[in-house]
């Protein structure tokens, strides 16, 4: 593929970039391994900080004029398609297959350890992780969005038996203490034991499970640069060393890291040898588009035209321009138009309001008199009752009397 302008360009969208390391997720490091491999110098990539904008909702995604692919393999196969250029060109069938099903793999189990580096370990979450995706998001996402992928995260986690649950019980004690008011109760040495017991087995259980997958590409590797003899890396050296790659880096939290620096050299050599190869020089990058993210007031409305829609003609940007400028001229006229009516029509507003007040006043005077005539009515009656009670008393009275005198 021959160097194209930069509107033919592919466009690369994956999560920001780090101090330390290309992205945050093992996918978006493989997808820019990928291209800066097969087309260096003629792609370039656009940090993209909400996943929202993707077709599917998730990163990465490549736009290359009226096509999209989302998803590391969907980008693999849209590059190789126009390219022609395959590395597992000289491989037999049985290899080709192998190597699918172990980029399979990879993604599996390799995955969940690396999501449960970033997002489950409560040190490297509340220390590194979060403020990381506080510091790239724009605002408002900034103030939930972390936690929002974070939870996206939760189900598979779950399921490989990686989600901290101590953690997160203690990230919500400490959460209820910092805004409360009561004096923190005093810890009892007999639960600190037995939580410290927990999380000690917690973190051999991970080990454990990392050992058992990092031992299989140990034993496929041995001391090769590659997995196979290649020049240019494969798929398979690509998502393994994007795994790799993110699992090294630095961590409040150095679990996974400090077990593949003492007990797997070589896998954290092959992930240096393939981040080298695609990038010999470290200080280059490729070409970053402009970012689309950044927090505005006009970004609170929605879009004025349609999106991802590049003009192919002048008589369309003509068009185009034409229909903007009735559309605003439209919505221009309408609210003056608005604003004239009000200012001309103040006093009528004016005089409905003293209307309104009027009618309430008299409709109130209305209900206080039919409550003032209730109670007037309640109190003859009683004094009627009244009455009625005193006259049988004296009746009563002169019966007693007759009686007497009969007697």
């Amino acid at each position: 593929m021959s160097p194209t302008s930069e509107k033919s360009r592919p466009t690369l969208h994956i999560w920001p970039r780090t101090d330390s390391a290309l992205s945050l997720d093992p996918s978006c490091v493989a997808a820019l391994l990928y291209l800066q491999l097969h087309l260096p110098d003629q792609y370039q990539v656009e940090y993209c900080a909400n996943p929202d904008l993707s077709p599917t909702g998730q990163l990465p995604y490549l736009t290359h004029g009226l096509h999209s692919a989302t998803g590391y393999h969907a980008i693999v196969k849209h590059i190789s398609s126009r390219t022609h250029l395959d590395p597992t060109s000289s491989l037999d069938p049985a290899q080709k297959a192998q190597i699918s099903a172990r980029v399979a793999h990879i993604e599996s189990s390799l995955g969940d350890l690396t999501s449960y580096v970033y997002y489950s370990l409560t040190a490297n979450w509340v220390h590194k992780t979060r403020h990381v995706l506080v510091s790239i998001l724009p605002a408002p996402q900034r103030y939930y969005m972390p936690d929002r992928i974070r939870l996206a995260y939760k189900p598979r986690l779950e399921m490989a038996e990686l989600w901290n649950v101590a953690g997160m019980e203690q990230e919500e004690r400490t959460e209820r203490e910092r805004f409360s008011f009561r004096k923190p109760a005093r810890k009892n040495k007999k639960a600190q034991e037995k939580a410290h017991f927990k999380e000690t087995f917690e973190r051999n259980k991970v080990l454990d499970k990392a050992r058992a997958t990092l031992d299989i590409y140990s034993r496929l590797l041995g001391e090769s640069r590659f997995f196979y003899d290649v020049e240019t890396p494969t798929i398979l050296d690509i998502s393994l060393a994007a795994h790799i790659y993110l699992l090294k880096q630095d961590q409040p939290d150095p679990l996974i890291k400090d077990l593949l620096t003492k007990q797997y050299p070589t896998l954290v050599a092959h992930a240096d040898a393939v981040q080298t190869t695609a990038f010999p020089d470290p200080s280059i990058i490729p070409t970053v588009a402009a970012p689309k993210t950044s927090f505005t007031i006009r970004s609170l409305f929605p879009p004025s035209g349609p999106k991802h829609i590049e003009p192919h003609s002048v008589v369309l940007q003509e068009q185009e321009r034409k229909f903007a400028l009735i559309r605003h001229a439209f919505f221009g006229g309408a609210i003056l138009a608005v604003g004239a009516y009000i200012y001309h029509q103040q006093d009528a507003f004016v005089d409905l309001y003293y209307r309104i007040q009027l009618l309430a006043g008299i409709i109130a005077a209305q209900w206080g008199g039919s409550d003032l005539e209730d109670d007037e009515d309640d109190e003859d009656d009683d004094d009627e009752e009244e009455e009625s009670f005193g006259n049988e008393d004296e009746d009563r009275a002169e019966g007693e009397s007759e009686d007497e005198s009969n007697f």
